[in-house]
Order: C-alpha cells, then sequence, then structure tokens
C-alpha cells in the first residue's frame, strides 16, 4: 500500500525510521531519488516510496521498504555515541 506523502521532503529535514525518536541522519538533496546523509556511514539513495510521513521538518522511513545495506547503516547510525 503506498502512503501519500502530505509534503515534499526538503534538504536538512532529519530522517526517522518509523516509530523511532532518535534521527539518523538528514535528507541532502530530493531529485531525482532522496539523496540522504546517515551519520557515521555516508551517503545513499532513499526511495521514495519508502516515505511514509513528512512533518515538522522530520522524514519518516518505513524500515520494510529500505535495502539492507542501509538499514544496517541506520542500525548503526549512533554506535559512536552510544559508547561515550
Amino acid at each position: 500500500m503506498v502512503h501519500p506523502v502530505p509534503m515534499p521532503p526538503q534538504p536538512g529535514y532529519e530522517l526517522f525510521l518509523t516509530g523511532e525518536t532518535r534521527a539518523f541522519g538528514a535528507v541532502i538533496a530530493v531529485a531525482p531519488a532522496l539523496r540522504i546523509y546517515v551519520e557515521n556511514a555516508g551517503e545513499f539513495d532513499l526511495p521514495v516510496d519508502a516515505v511514509v510521513g513528512v512533518h515538522d521538518e522530520k522524514v519518516i522511513i518505513d524500515p520494510a521498504k529500505v535495502d539492507a545495506a542501509l538499514l544496517r547503516a541506520v542500525r548503526h547510525a549512533h554506535d559512536a555515541e552510544d559508547r561515550d
């Protein structure tokens, strides 16, 4: 099922997985696909259909629609912070 995106993501908006409260990165560019930066992992392309919501300068991502390499990077985005 495709969820409508009420507003388009913009560069600088923070990225969150559905149900998570901690951002893992930010949008870099929006065309033709979303180019994102994931903390501690670098840049990735994100399929637009993985976006399930955009509000308050936050982009909500459905982890079921993200490829394994990107999801692995997201799951480890805060490793350096969590060791402190």
